[in-house]
């Protein structure tokens, strides 16, 4: 009597798995690409707010501070003063403005945490069918 086997060969086996493991990873460098652009978008974001801020700090020092100077002058100090004190105010403030623009640069908020944790799963499903086989 004759029997069909439907059993497949170890190779067979070995060869889908590894072909389903490509296939993973390839799925996984397109999920990296996407987190990576993301992660760039937001990076310019960033990056586009700090020029932003400097840009006004500049302005603002040339065109109002100078103003300012001369009012707090004209209520009895001299213009050293007045300017010290225009000037610390807006070290301050763009000051902020910096710090905001490089939070926004941290190394934590760039790390590929989605593709990272499915790269994860997928060794994990890889080494299961590999032992399991």
């Amino acid at each position: 009597m004759s029997s069909i086997n439907n059993t497949r060969s170890i190779n067979d086996i070995v060869a889908d798995v590894l072909g389903q493991a490509v296939a993973l990873v390839r799925d996984e460098l397109k999920l990296a690409r996407a987190e990576v652009e993301e992660k760039a978008t937001r990076a310019r974001s960033a990056l586009v707010l700090l020029v932003i801020g400097a840009v006004v700090l500049l302005d603002a020092t040339l065109v109002i501070l100078g103003a300012i100077v001369f009012a707090i002058a004209a209520h009895g100090l001299s213009l050293a003063v007045s300017a010290a004190i225009v000037g610390v105010v807006a070290l301050v403030v763009g000051t902020i403005l910096v710090m905001q623009g490089i939070a926004g640069l941290k190394p934590e908020k760039f790390k590929l945490e989605k593709t990272t944790e499915q790269l994860r799963r997928d060794m994990a499903l890889v080494r299961r069918e590999a032992h399991s086989t």
